[in-house]
């Protein structure tokens, strides 16, 4: 769902894909060094415009598929 070249359609689309099959959330960098792509900082994404919610690192814990509100609440971040 979060990563930078995500535009915001694609990650509502991904987040209702998960949802309908009771999947957790993931997303990244795909960070490789600073030195082949100088505009993806770790952690950060492309030009500084990946912020991945701590809630999925919560989601990824989980031992059950998320509740419904896990994935409204994921929405405020995308």
């Amino acid at each position: 769902v979060f990563h930078s070249s995500h535009p915001l359609q694609e990650r509502i689309a991904y987040l209702e894909i998960i949802k309908t099959l009771k999947l957790v959330t993931a997303g990244g960098s795909d960070f490789h060094g600073g030195t082949a792509h100088p505009e993806n900082a770790l952690g950060t994404g492309r030009n500084n415009n990946l912020n991945i919610p701590y809630m999925v690192l919560d989601g990824l814990r989980l031992k059950t598929a998320p509740s419904d509100a896990y994935y409204e609440e994921l929405k405020k971040y995308l």
